[in-house]
Parts: structure tokens; sequence; C-alpha cells
């Protein structure tokens, strides 16, 4: 009942023409050397995608 799930943000810096109306895919991963983020059958485990679309 301790766990508090992390919080992610994500800050976009878009500069050209070409980044808006564009489907653009962020994805944050944990990584430390006693983290599991690696497995065949989770592909999720220790990270997550966004896909956003700024127009």
């Amino acid at each position: 009942a301790d766990y508090v799930q992390p919080v992610v943000a994500v800050k976009l810096l878009l500069t050209t023409e070409e980044d808006f109306n564009t489907e653009l895919t962020i994805e944050c991963k944990v990584d430390g050397s006693d983290l599991l983020n690696n497995d065949d059958r989770d592909k999720f485990l220790g990270r997550v995608i966004f896909r956003v679309k700024v127009s």
C-alpha cells in the first residue's frame, strides 16, 4: 500500500513546420543496474510509450 506510481513529464521542443501535424512517438524508459526493463514476455516492462500529434 506504500507504492506510488512514478510521474512522467515530457516537454516537446517543436522548431520546424515538419514537427507539426506529424505523429511523434516518445518512449520513456527506466534505466539502472538493479532494474529489470528488458523482458521478451512484457515489452512494456519499465517503459511507457506516448504518441502525440500537435496541430
